[in-house]
């Protein structure tokens, strides 16, 4: 259950900044490097060996680290999570 927790928290986190990197870019490629990097991550930073309740943990603490970022740009940016003119509106 902790492996799981850990786990969807940290993908609902890396969507949130995959949403937001797309919305203000409209660029799948970057979407889909922010996927690589992370899933590149998670292959470098993985301990060897790592077992049970280790798993949790580490998924939790990537969890926290990758929820930081999101914060990061939800407080930076507020409202204005996407550009105006990434919005698709026709510039005047």
């Amino acid at each position: 259950l902790h492996y799981f927790a850990g786990f969807f928290l940290f993908v609902i986190a890396l969507r949130v900044l995959m949403t937001w990197v797309y919305a203000n870019t409209r660029s799948a490629l970057l979407g889909q490097l922010m996927h690589a990097s992370s899933t590149g991550s998670l292959a470098i930073l993985l301990p060897i060996g790592i077992g049970g309740s280790g798993w949790a943990s580490f998924y939790a603490v990537y969890a926290i680290v990758i929820w930081g970022a999101a914060v990061v740009v939800v407080v930076r940016h507020g409202h204005e999570l996407v550009r105006p003119d990434a919005r698709g509106a026709i510039p005047s």
